[in-house]
């Protein structure tokens, strides 16, 4: 059985179901044709060839990406159209299908050249803000208290950015918001908003759909959030704000060099989309004010 999937632009038909995507009608009758083939195999290869004493091997290039996580399985991805999935014997199909929405997606983006930056959009009105940040700082409990204010999701994880009709614009990815348990604790999450828990991490997922955007709209500004004893947002200059989207982006994040093609790519759209440093304290009380100052600044811009 085969699954029809839309996520940041993407037709995606996969033989797995994933049911935190978007469904999508079966196109495969039809003269459309899918972008992404998500397909298992468990015959492509064997694990032990790799004869890797590491848990985790990763080879990333343009056209082609292996990766091999012992947790669970073998992945191989190809110019952002193919991925192979051999899974690990011991492989749990919830934590997989948490990989294939965090790592396999955002390299898809990668090979197909789009810009992927590692944090989270929302939508203020009609527009865009994006908040990107290395994992474990807090991007996403910062989208959470926006949607806690009624704004609506876009995406979570990856911010997907492309340049059509003379703006660059984010393509939504899925109604799903992931965050530690003690904000879902402090934003008053009850259990009906809960869909998944992650024991190994410590966070919660929950159901963003009543509040999702299901089409691409306007990117009017990016904030990158640091740590800091108050909350503060100061202009960030156009040096800063590519060195911020290279440190939070693929290959970067992965330790292997960037391409030039993407380099330009960076900074070009520094040039063309205001970039913010956004400080916000580690204190878990002070999220519905970070969240007043990020709205109040992003409507007053």
């Amino acid at each position: 059985m085969t699954y029809s999937y839309w996520v940041y632009g993407l037709r995606v038909c996969s033989n797995i179901e994933i049911p935190a995507l978007p469904r999508l009608p079966d196109i495969s009758q039809t003269n459309q044709q899918y972008d992404v083939t998500i397909a298992f195999d468990p015959t492509i290869a064997d694990f032990d060839i790799y004869n890797c004493p590491h848990p985790i091997y990763i080879d990333l290039t343009e056209t082609h990406c292996v990766m091999f996580d012992r947790r669970y399985g073998l992945f191989i991805l190809t110019e952002g159209r193919d991925v192979v999935i051999q899974p690990s014997e011991s492989q749990n199909l919830d934590q997989l299908r948490l990989y294939i929405l965090g790592t396999v997606l955002t390299v898809l983006l990668y090979q197909r050249g789009i810009l992927a930056l590692h944090g989270s959009a929302m939508a203020i009105g009609d527009a865009v803000v994006g908040v990107i940040a290395p994992s474990g700082t807090g991007k996403s409990s910062t989208a959470a208290a926006l949607y806690n204010k009624g704004y609506r999701l876009l995406s979570d994880d990856a911010v997907s950015i492309v340049y059509q009709h003379g703006q660059y614009c984010v393509y939504p990815g899925y109604a799903r918001l992931k965050v530690s348990e003690s904000v879902a604790d402090c934003l008053n999450y009850s259990d009906d908003h809960i869909i998944e828990r992650h024991p190994d991490c410590g966070e919660v997922s929950f159901d963003a759909r009543h509040q999702f955007v299901g089409d691409a709209l306007p990117l009017k500004q990016i904030y990158v959030l640091q740590s800091g004893d108050a909350l503060d947002i100061q202009p960030c200059s156009q040096r800063d704000a590519v060195f911020a989207m290279m440190l939070n982006s693929l290959p970067t994040m992965w330790m292997k060099h960037h391409n030039p093609a993407q380099f330009r790519q960076c900074t070009e759209f520094a040039k063309a989309v205001p970039f913010y440093t956004l400080t916000r304290s580690q204190n878990l009380a002070d999220l519905p004010a970070l969240a007043t100052l990020l709205e109040q600044h992003f409507l007053n811009s």
